[in-house]
């Protein structure tokens, strides 16, 4: 991602992209019938290594 930044390129006018992969989490067992769990597909978009470290580190207790 940094190298992407670096050039201060201005986003206005520009088509930004971002793929979503999608994925099963739930393998039927047999102990499941004939009440099957619910499963719920959902896309979140949220951020990830958004700092460089733990920021909650330095609070005092």
């Amino acid at each position: 991602m940094p190298e992407f930044i670096a050039d201060n390129e201005p986003l206005e006018n520009t088509d930004i992209v971002g793929w979503a992969t999608i994925g099963f989490h739930h393998v039927p067992m047999a102990e499941d019938w004939p009440v099957m769990p619910s499963k719920v597909d959902e896309i979140v978009l949220k951020p990830r290594n958004f700092f460089d470290r733990n920021p909650a580190i330095d609070i005092k207790e």
